[in-house]
């Protein structure tokens, strides 16, 4: 039954490669576009729970050195 099963799917994909091709393309060709619209997150603190310890020892230390903060929350920067 499985050895049956793979040659049918098998079968289908060779003879519809063009058409798998084709969607394929499609799709690869709508993510490119929709790229830019994707968001991206410097800060990972946003990531934390607001209680944690790591999140609570971040702010501590923004605070304790503001000119650090880009270092502190993932933004990079040369501090």
């Amino acid at each position: 039954m499985t050895g049956r099963l793979i040659k049918r799917i098998a079968g289908i994909l060779v003879r519809r490669r063009n058409l798998i091709a084709g969607i394929m393309l499609a799709l690869t060709v709508a993510c490119a576009v929709l790229i830019p619209f994707v968001p991206i997150h410097t800060d990972m603190t946003e990531y934390l729970p607001f209680d944690s310890q790591m999140k609570q020892g971040i702010d501590i230390l923004a605070e304790e050195f503001p000119e650090m903060e880009n270092v502190y929350s993932g933004a990079g920067g040369n501090a």
